[in-house]
């Protein structure tokens, strides 16, 4: 439990624009190993499911991707033979690994001043350290637990209030009552 929380800790603040250049050398290398690990971690999730499921199905389609490439090919021989050149466009992205990712991330951190900046303008070119910040750094604006804490807190505290026998209660009004008579 106590990795667990200094680990996140770590993450947080390693991703935290304003936070990172005040971290350790060991903190930050630290930080990149438990990112590269936890990443690992879930391929190995996203890839032992993608298996089960693809052993499930039998009948296999054409992805949407290959319709799409294949769409696009008869559109550039249209062109091609209408006599339209065709600029070279390249839009897809290359798909990084997390190292090249953190290296991006180190090398472009000192540029924002501030930490929604810094997500806001790099969420598509780092899609996995973003994908970390959403889980780390990032609290939802209604949790169920911060929730339900404060409603257990209030029932308790209203237990404890009601757990009061009549006596005690009038008792306590009564010294009350006294306290507030000697004061005027």
């Amino acid at each position: 439990m106590l990795f667990s929380f200094c680990a996140s800790l770590q993450i947080s603040s390693f991703l935290d624009p304003t936070t990172y250049p005040f971290l350790s050398c060991n903190d930050k290398k630290e930080a990149e190993t438990i990112i590269c690990n936890e990443a690992k971690q879930h391929y190995k999730k996203l890839n032992s499911q993608s298996l089960t499921s693809s052993n499930q199905s039998s009948i296999t389609k054409p992805s949407n991707k290959e319709q799409q490439s294949s769409q696009a090919t008869i559109l550039q021989n249209f062109f091609l033979t209408c006599g339209i050149k065709l600029q070279a466009t390249s839009t897809a992205f290359k798909p990084s690994t997390i190292k090249e990712e953190i290296a991006q991330y180190v090398a472009t951190v000192n540029l924002y001043q501030t930490f929604s900046q810094y997500w806001y303008a790099n969420k598509d070119r780092l899609p996995i350290l973003s994908s970390f910040v959403r889980q780390y750094n990032i609290m939802c604006a209604t949790s169920i637990d911060c929730e339900s804490s404060f409603s257990i807190a209030g029932f308790i505290h209203r237990k404890n209030r009601s757990s009061l026998a009549p006596s005690t209660l009038r008792y306590s009004m009564i010294l009350r009552e006294q306290v507030k008579n000697e004061q005027t």
